[in-house]
């Protein structure tokens, strides 16, 4: 009895030291991560407590074995050839053109003959240029009758009130929005132009621009509510508001929601809650695209016509961190190659919408349903706290809707698009750190909405809101119709 409870103790310590051994893997692989975010390239997304704990049993089961995919060459991601340099540059204008003739040439031109040349070029720029636009309305009396009034031209609809222009105007917008740089920097940079700018007046400006481009804010979020598919995202920006403790900063979120080669649309909230959900999406019946914040599933459970459609690189992305712990991450992420490999064939073949349905309901969807069966299998060789383990566990919880997309050929099988939109806002809020008042959240959301609407269009986005910010049916508040970036792409 006394070897029998030996050989029991020692069960249990080597079941014990296996456990811990698992722990401090996971420990190691984490603090690696986090060395990563802080000290090199992180990622720009994070996922909160919420839509991790997906409340999903674990299955303990022997360990599978993994098998190797090899990539045939021909699928193998080929490298783009260099740019030259005149296809880099070749299509900016001469503006200066110096010709050097060698010193010998210059003391004696008659002993020689000019048998070709060599041309090189280098880049040059002309900096800022400040100037005024006058505006000249002569006044005219009648000949015939010297009792009529004058007569003058009625003065143009002008975006604000003051010396600004459209095109200063867009500048200030652009350099905020796009360059991410703050109103009193802008100030310090006009002023070495000798231009004298305050910033509370640029405050200003801005506010009344965003004023005067809501009608076309508007009409690009109808537009997208009145479609059948959307991809929607969120992410936190810092505000002051003055109604919170000690003037302190809280968390306030922009919304971008999109479609495919449409308009993308930012709003704003004081909540990441559903409330903001309910109004933004007011309308709206057909496929959503997003992550697995837990919002839009319950939306989806309170609205009918809403079908939700998961997001492939959230699920990738979740094998990614695994991968150095686990070479059954390293297998599902090679499994899930092939479907990215037909997207890109699809995308170079200029596929329409019904050939890319027919080639993902006959390649794709053979491709996920085996894949659902080996997550099945991976999960049951791994605990449920390892990085393994919580991924095939976010997988299988979201797996019915990941494969929505096979439905129809205008579906995309991940959220990219939308959280490439979110780019700018990310890296401007690094700049100016906060956003000044609530207010400014929305009038932030409305110019964001248009720069990223015309980057997505290829539109040079100081033509596109020095064009609109001249219009004088919008500036006159009429309805702004073909204004929006998708309307007016074709124009730039």
């Amino acid at each position: 009895m006394y070897w029998i409870h030996i050989i029991d103790s020692l069960a249990q310590a080597n079941a014990r030291i296996t456990q811990l051994e698992q722990q401090l893997s996971q420990a190691l692989h984490q603090l690696d991560w986090l060395k990563k975010q802080v000290f090199g390239s992180g990622k720009s997304e994070k996922l909160d407590k919420a839509q991790l704990g997906l409340g999903i049993e674990a299955v303990e089961g022997p360990e599978a074995e993994p098998e190797s995919i090899p990539v045939p060459a021909h699928e193998r991601k080929r490298r783009l050839p260099a740019r030259t340099k005149d296809e880099s540059y070749g299509h900016l204008p001469i503006n200066k053109s110096h010709t050097l003739v060698p010193d010998e040439v210059k003391a004696n031109p008659e002993s020689y003959k000019q048998i070709g040349e060599e041309r090189t070029y280098e880049l040059g720029i002309t900096a800022p240029e400040f100037f005024r636009i006058e505006y000249i309305r002569p006044r005219f009396r009648s000949k015939a009758d010297k009792e009529q009034p004058p007569v003058i031209a009625p003065a143009l609809a002008r975006p604000v009130q003051g010396i600004a222009s459209a095109s200063l105007l867009a500048h200030i917008l652009l350099s905020k929005y796009v360059d991410h740089l703050p109103l009193y920097r802008q100030a310090k940079i006009f002023r070495r132009y000798q231009v004298s700018l305050s910033e509370k007046s640029m405050g200003r400006w801005v506010g009344r621009s965003a004023e005067v481009l809501e009608p076309i804010y508007n009409r690009m979020h109808q537009n997208l509510i009145d479609g059948d598919y959307l991809q929607i995202d969120e992410t936190p920006i810092k505000v002051i508001d003055p109604d919170y403790p000690n003037n302190k900063t809280r968390p306030g979120w922009l919304w971008p929601i999109s479609s495919p080669g449409g308009d993308v649309v930012f709003t704003w909230s004081m909540t990441r809650g559903s409330s903001h959900l309910d109004e933004l999406l007011a309308g709206f019946s057909g496929y959503l695209q997003s992550d697995v914040y837990g919002v839009y599933e319950k939306y989806a459970r309170e609205h009918e016509g809403i079908t939700l459609v998961a997001c492939m690189a959230h699920i990738r992305r979740q094998f990614d961190k695994a991968k150095e712990q686990s070479e059954h991450a390293e297998y599902i992420l090679g499994r899930i190659a092939p479907l990215y490999r037909i997207e890109q064939a699809l995308r170079e073949t200029g596929a329409d919408h019904a050939q890319i349905e027919r080639t993902r309901q006959a390649e794709s969807l053979p491709i996920l349903e085996d894949l659902q069966e080996k997550l099945i299998e991976v999960r049951q060789a791994h605990l449920p706290k390892t990085l393994t383990g919580k991924a095939c566990d976010y997988a299988l919880a979201i797996w019915d809707k990941a494969k929505v997309y096979c439905q129809r050929g205008d579906l995309q099988i991940d959220n990219n698009l939308i959280e490439n939109a979110i780019r700018p806002s990310a890296i401007g809020k690094k700049n100016w750190l906060f956003i000044g008042h609530p207010n400014a959240g929305k009038r932030s959301a409305a110019i964001y909405s248009l720069v990223v609407s015309c980057q997505r269009h290829g539109i040079c986005p100081a033509k596109y809101l020095e064009a609109v910010l001249t219009n004088q049916n919008l500036l006159r508040r009429q309805e702004p119709d073909g204004l929006t970036p998708a309307e007016l792409a074709a124009q730039f």
